[in-house]
């Protein structure tokens, strides 16, 4: 059973938080979710300074209402702005129930079929906006009029000696962790064999004495897999006597059904990834054992190697019609997705490919990709990521572009601390497949897409020619017999999920009806929301 909601009236305000957990902090009417790093003791008066954190901050008086997100919008805030009303929320589905109505947003519908995301800065709702990362909307209550502050994604490179730069990047980790203020025996730290949790690890252990539980994620086979994820995450775990605790992915027991349903409601379909995470077991487990939240390792200290712009696209999940190979009737039949990339995500005239490409990764793929894989989890137990931290980001874009590139530095500095000890080469979650060609998935996306609603959204030449190119085979991941749907279906599969071309360029019709699926099925839990009021008055 969930918390009991906490319910704030004053000042002409109304908040209220689902499921809260003992990190929420407020303030008269303002409300910080997440976690600030020490800020002030004024950080909930609107007007005074914006604070570190990985957060969603509301605050409001008599005069006005601020509405701020962290540094790389690490947790999404949407808002709207209608002659009677201003509502902001971490949740889409929320402002369509109090809207009591749903205008939907066509041009998501182009940007999920080619990139699988909402697009940069879209909701499925056409009058409902994305506060950008590091932002502020201020709204004037007696002009009832809004402003919104954004703080531009810029990379100075200092003239700094690498060393120099490594002893500033380790400071700034250290400030960051050591005003993190939590009770670490309600929170667990994910534990992989990589780079970005150890970093947390041994960054707790150093500097604040202890770490919280650690978890590791997979499935059950994979437990043992020398300088596999599982095993290099008990090994770490075991030599600082930290207890580990491994969960596995294949426990549920349900319908493929049942599970997408849950997944669509509880992520609001942001994103069309559907891996083993989408049943949400893990979760719910965790919540259920007394967990109010996990420290996530997201960071954005640099990414892969680029060597052309066709390369950062890719990289950052940015795909549009034009970059599939399509022939002369294809290109007919998808006419209507085509969309282009919006001019503040094209690279400047002073930048480097490699500030393009991370600037990207600060104004896309975190707040647009990462941010809604977190929503799956906010909607069971709190998130945060004190690697994204401002003091953190302004650190890493004064770094040269050698130093940030596949995390050049940040890896330097985490290897240099744990020299004698391997990082894994297997993932703990399982070897890549294709799970939108099993059959159960294909007969309730098939369902879907022949409804009568489905069929009001796209033209059915378009659904005809996508189901009729789909390939269908029995996917098992090796479970044993008499296991559910779900259980012999998940395997890891976001690499599918993320980047729906191939190294060709070509569509790949498994993961295209996913995704008309995903639009479909959303447009009908929305309908309903918009209607949810009205019947719960009636």
């Amino acid at each position: 059973m969930a918390n009991a909601p906490t319910l704030i009236e004053r000042d002409g305000l109304l908040a209220g938080v689902m499921n809260p957990v003992s990190t929420l902090t407020v303030a008269g009417a303002s409300v910080c979710m997440g976690i600030l790093f020490g800020a002030s003791s004024d950080w909930h008066a609107p007007g005074s300074a914006v604070p570190d954190g990985s957060y969603a901050l509301f605050r409001g008086d008599n005069t006005s209402v601020e509405v701020l997100t962290d540094a790389v919008a690490s947790r999404s805030v949407w808002y709207i702005q209608t002659d009677d009303y201003f509502i902001a929320s971490t949740s889409q589905r929320a402002i369509i129930i109090l809207l009591q109505s749903f205008k939907e947003n066509s041009e998501v519908y182009s940007w999920m079929l080619t990139s699988g995301t909402l697009g940069p800065g879209f909701s499925w709702d056409q009058r409902i906006r994305l506060l950008p990362p590091d932002s502020k909307l201020i709204l004037n209550r007696e002009q009832w009029r809004v402003d919104i502050i954004v703080n531009p994604v810029t990379f100075l490179a200092s003239n700094s000696a690498k060393k120099e730069s490594k002893r500033r990047l380790k400071n700034s980790i250290t400030e960051t962790f050591s005003s993190m203020k939590i009770e670490t025996d309600k929170w667990r730290l994910p534990l992989s064999g990589g780079v970005d949790s150890r970093a947390i690890f041994f960054t707790m252990l150093d500097h604040l004495g202890s770490v919280p539980r650690t978890i590791t994620f997979g499935f059950k086979s994979a437990q043992n897999v020398e300088r596999g994820d599982a095993a290099t995450a008990k090994k770490l775990a075991s030599i600082f006597n930290v207890p580990n605790d491994y969960f596995e992915k294949d426990l549920s027991e349900e319908s493929i059904g049942v599970v997408l349903d849950r997944w669509l409601m509880a992520g609001e379909g942001r994103l069309a990834e559907f891996s083993p995470n989408a049943s949400l077991q893990v979760w719910k487990q965790l919540y259920e054992s007394g967990c109010e939240g996990i420290i996530r390792g997201d960071q954005a200290f640099g990414c892969r190697k680029v060597k052309t712009p066709d390369d950062v696209w890719r990289n950052m999940g940015i795909a549009v019609l034009d970059d599939y190979q399509l022939d002369s009737h294809a290109g007919k039949i998808f006419q209507s997705f085509a969309t282009k990339r919006p001019p503040h995500l094209q690279k400047k005239s002073n930048e480097s490919l490699e500030e393009w490409r991370d600037r990207v990764n600060s104004v896309f793929e975190i707040p647009t990709i990462f941010a809604a894989r977190s929503d799956l989890k906010l909607a069971y137990i709190e998130v945060i990521q004190p690697l994204l931290s401002k003091k953190i980001m302004q650190c890493v874009r004064s770094l040269p572009d050698d130093l940030r590139t596949d995390k050049s530095l940040f890896k330097e500095i985490v290897a240099a601390r744990f020299s004698d000890i391997m990082f894994s080469t297997y993932r703990a979650e399982g070897k890549t497949k294709n799970i939108f060609k099993s059959r159960a998935v294909f007969d309730f996306v098939c369902k879907e897409l022949r409804s009568y609603g489905a069929e009001n959204l796209f033209q059915k030449e378009v659904i005809d020619y996508v189901l009729e190119r789909v390939v269908v085979q029995d996917v098992v991941t090796g479970s044993s017999g008499g296991r559910s749907d779900i259980v012999r279906l998940f395997d890891k599969c976001q690499k599918k999920m993320t980047r729906v071309f191939n190294k060709n360029r070509k569509l790949d019709f498994n993961v295209v009806a996913f995704r008309l699926f995903v639009i479909s099925r959303m447009h009908r839990i929305l309908i309903e929301d918009a209607a949810f009021l009205a019947k719960r008055i009636a």
